[in-house]
Parts: C-alpha cells; structure tokens; sequence
C-alpha cells in the first residue's frame, strides 16, 4: 500500500511542475511602441462599436464582444455578438384582396360608364426589422390606354378628392393608412411612394383603392397598364 501512495504523490508532482514550466515559455510582456517622431508609452486593448457612414454605404463596427446567447424579458430581446448577425435583415410584401375577389395581384373595373365611377381595391402588408423603415412604390408601364390602339387613354386623376367623378374621363389611386388618404393621384412612369416608415415595422397595412370613369370622349374598348409595386428596406 505505501508504494502505490508514494506513486500516485510523485506523480502529481511532476505533473504540477510541467503546468509551471508551460506557463513560463510565454510570459507576459508590454512593450513601448515608438518610430522615428513618436513614442507610445501605454496602450491598451477596449472593448467598443461605432457606426460610420457615407453617401453611399453604412458600417456598423464593434470591437470585441461578450459570449452568445439571447437574453430576454416580456418587451425586448438581448442578442449580444457580432451585431446579433442571426438576426439577418428581411423586407416581406404581402399582397391581398380586401374585397374578397381572390385576386390580390388584379385591379379590374368591369364595364365602365360615364354615369358611374368604379373602383376596385388591392392591399398591401409590409414588415421590416430594417434599422430605417422602409419605403414602397407604385409604378406603372404607361397611362390607362385602349389595348389596340396606345393613343387612346384615360387621363390620371391631380391629386384632387373630387377629380375622379361620374363621366370625368380620370383614372387614379389613393391609399387608406399611406401617404395619398385624401385624394386621388395618378400612377406614372416614375415610382411614387405610397407607404413609408422611419422605423422597423410589423405587418403594415395599407389599401390602395383604384378608381376611374370614361368621359363623354372615351374611345370604348378594353383598357389596359401594367403596375409595379416595390418595398425597400433602408437598413
């Protein structure tokens, strides 16, 4: 029995002394940094994060960083890392039909008369987590024109609330919860913004109703024009 103790005691002792001799090939050290114009006599390494920007791009920096592993309570969620990079950057659309149709992708008129004004409506919900909010935007291929003959159109509502009426020979849009609540506008070859945030958002709703009446004038046949909607995230 006192050989084995004696064993197992030696044994320890050589394993303590090599921890020690591995631990002294690297001891630690400061140096002063110096050059020809300048010397550095303390330095130290921080923890820290900015974000920098230009015209054209965004950084978001951060200098060392505690372990992984979300924290969090009834109203917010920690994600401490790298800028919690899981949490990648999305922008969804959704589009749907409030009327109940099943053609959310659609706006159609019907038959249309100058006695009447007919609308149709399409909506669009939108969320984000970009740090900026977001902007979206309709645009159209042309104006409202005859399917076989280009030259004859349907003039695009200004912006009035009462520019679209009975026999108006005007076509536009307004939104309900975006930006043109109040009247109708027109829907050129240049994108208009109807929806905006400043802001990460959830499930924004907005409705774009379309509206038009021939006028006396109007060409009959089928009108046609092809719209473009687009959300951006501005991260």
């Amino acid at each position: 029995m006192k050989k084995r103790v004696l064993y197992k005691i030696i044994h320890v002792s050589v394993l303590v002394t090599a921890i020690i001799f591995i631990y002294n090939i690297h001891p630690l050290q400061s140096e002063v940094l110096s050059s020809s114009n300048y010397r550095l006599l303390f330095n130290s390494l921080n923890c820290g994060g900015d974000n920098s920007s230009s015209t054209n791009y965004r950084v978001q920096g951060t200098l060392c960083e505690p372990s992984g592993g979300d924290s969090t309570s009834t109203s917010y969620v920690l994600t401490p890392g790298f800028r919690g990079l899981e949490d990648l950057p999305f922008i969804t659309v959704q589009f749907t039909d409030p009327d109940g149709n099943n053609k959310p992708n659609s706006v159609e008129f019907g038959t249309l008369s100058t006695s009447s004004v007919k609308s149709d409506r399409i909506g669009v919900t939108i969320s984000t987590n970009a740090e900026r909010g977001y902007a979206a935007t309709i645009t159209a291929d042309g104006p409202l024109r005859l399917s076989t003959d280009a030259s004859q159109t349907i003039s695009g509502a200004s912006d009035n609330p009462t520019d679209i009426s009975a026999g108006s020979g005007r076509y536009g849009f307004k939104t309900s919860n975006g930006s043109f609540d109040s009247n109708y506008t027109d829907i050129t070859t240049s994108p208009k913004t109807f929806s905006s945030a400043t802001a990460p958002v959830s499930a924004r709703a907005v409705t774009l109703t379309f509206a038009a009446s021939p006028g006396s004038n109007t060409t009959g046949g089928s009108y046609t024009q092809t719209l473009t909607i687009i959300a951006t995230g501005t991260f």
